[in-house]
């Protein structure tokens, strides 16, 4: 199943093919592709494509972990 994300979306359209983008950030194009479907970065490649291509991170996550950066979920006691 193919979702769709805009942010990587952008990407991709930046580095004008996903063979281009995994060459350029050193994965594999099967990697791009699992993202791809997935619909997601994964962390651990987030801010380097951030710093590379100029899409905000926020743009790249997986949901849950976007509505963190948003909100974060724990509580803070004085």
């Amino acid at each position: 199943m193919r979702h769709t994300n805009p942010g990587l979306t952008e990407v991709i359209a930046k580095a004008k093919t996903m063979k281009a983008l995994a060459d350029d950030i050193g994965v594999t194009y099967q990697a791009v592709q699992q993202w791809v479907r997935q619909g997601y970065v994964p962390l651990s490649r987030v801010t380097e494509i951030e710093a590379r291509y100029g899409v905000a991170r926020e743009r790249l996550l997986h949901p849950r972990y976007t509505e963190a950066l948003v909100q974060p979920q724990f509580k803070t006691e004085v």
